[in-house]
């Protein structure tokens, strides 16, 4: 059978380029040196990484996490596909050698791949599969005692998030670490952005507008023997029940950046606006005092992307996206270096609060623009 592929749209910025520069970045900065201070794996100071969901975003996480600390092991991977596992097995062997250590037995594939991986000598697990299936690998991951990175969204609809709420309680209960891939809240750049606004940089925030018009996504292409419901999941991102849509899974990041510069608040509704002038409709998210902000998420051919992400406050304007501008292998660094630093340290990390608030708020808006009613 043909290797599945994970091919570009042709749009100028997609998370795959992302995800080569942060590699890219990893190796000019140089691997950090591995630390005192946790004692792993049958007593030496290696972190076991697995790895649940091996398509290029979890493969390129995992594969950086082992560049930027020396002590990390990969030692689990897993996937719904038998291939898929075997295409990152063989990137990573030759990519990261020295911290792969995940022979043939300990390469899961099927739909019990998760439980099988956060079963084995892990410490962690990095969730990166579709994210439909984030509920439950959350809570697999947490019901066997391992840290974990969770890419975003939490889930892709309001039961599922409930349920990842509840893994996320269980993993505080426990003391573990929870990681997001929210990479901007690990960004230097951003937080140090945050932290003017809220001292005043532009007054208190008082609206926003975000819009983000991008390509199409990424395409698997037909393999042979490959039923309706196998592809339609290889190609998770074009469906709207296994990747949330666009709303949800890609513009998740820019209404997070909008919530942290309003404080974290949580809106109290969401209405839509039509679409007009060729612009898709608008989620309009509102606020106890009174603030707003409008969010609205389209993908076209042919076109370079157009991005907007602009907060007007009391006393001025600012570009999030310009003001932001730092090199996307910086962001996805930082969230590996929390999340193994958490764990060297036995001091614990949590996305999870974060990760729930930008989910609700993406459903949300994406319940209000497809239904037209206003979601409190």
């Amino acid at each position: 059978m043909p290797r599945s592929s994970r091919r570009s749209s042709g749009r100028p910025v997609s998370r795959r380029t992302v995800l080569t520069h942060s590699l890219a970045a990893a190796g000019a900065c140089g691997p950090l040196l591995s630390m005192p201070g946790g004692v792993f794996a049958a007593g030496s100071d290696q972190i076991r990484l697995g790895l649940v969901g091996c398509g290029g975003r979890g493969t390129g996480a995992v594969r950086l996490a082992a560049e930027l600390d020396r002590s990390v092991r990969i030692t689990a991977l897993g996937d719904l596909f038998a291939d898929q596992v075997a295409t990152s097995a063989t990137l990573l062997s030759s990519a990261v050698p020295a911290a792969f250590d995940c022979p043939p037995d300990r390469r899961f594939s099927g739909p019990d791949a998760c439980r099988l991986v956060a079963g084995s000598e892990v410490d962690a697990v990095i969730l990166a599969a579709p994210p439909a299936t984030r509920p439950a690998h959350l809570a697999a991951v947490v019901a066997a005692g391992r840290h974990v990175y969770c890419e975003t969204p939490a889930a892709v609809d309001e039961a599922g998030l409930v349920a990842a709420r509840a893994a996320f309680r269980l993993a505080q209960d426990r003391g573990l670490t929870v990681a997001s891939g929210l990479a901007w809240r690990h960004d230097p750049a951003t937080v140090s952005l945050m932290s003017r606004i809220q001292a005043g940089l532009v007054g208190t925030p008082c609206s926003a507008r975000i819009v983000s018009l991008v390509g199409l996504p990424w395409v698997a292409p037909r393999r042979m023997g490959c039923d309706a419901a196998e592809h339609e999941v290889r190609n998770w991102i074009s469906s709207e029940r296994h990747s949330g849509g666009g709303f949800v899974e890609q513009h998740i990041h820019a209404i997070d950046k909008v919530l942290w510069a309003f404080g974290d608040d949580r809106p109290v509704s969401v209405t839509a606006l039509p679409a007009r002038l060729g612009r898709p409709p608008l989620a309009r998210y509102h606020f106890a005092d009174g603030r707003s902000f409008d969010a609205a998420f389209g993908r076209r051919a042919g076109l370079p992307d157009d991005i907007e992400e602009v907060v007007w406050g009391s006393a001025g304007r600012i570009d999030l996206r310009e003001a932001t501008a730092s090199d996307a292998g910086a962001r996805f660094q930082a969230v590996m270096r929390t999340l193994v630093a958490a764990i060297r340290s036995g001091t614990r990390t949590d996305d999870a609060a974060l990760l729930c608030r930008a989910t609700e708020a993406a459903l949300r808006g994406r319940q209000a623009i497809t239904t037209g009613c206003e979601v409190a």
